[in-house]
């Protein structure tokens, strides 16, 4: 879950770039602000899947 929070961050640290300073940003950012974007996502689910799975259900429960 830490490593997709990171990309997630460097996503939104790309897109901010882009917002304030588009002249300094070069044009294969948009592909990696959305592959950084998916990446993140996609492992901050998975480990929370991968959390509640080693979770007892009594311990969820009660």
């Amino acid at each position: 879950m830490a490593i997709g929070a990171l990309l997630f961050l460097a996503s939104d640290t790309l897109l901010a770039f882009r917002l304030f300073l588009p002249d300094a940003m070069p044009g294969w950012t948009s592909p990696v602000v959305m592959l950084t974007y998916t990446a993140g996502q996609g492992l901050i689910a998975a480990g929370a899947l991968a959390a509640l799975r080693r979770e007892p259900r009594a311990r969820i429960a009660g």
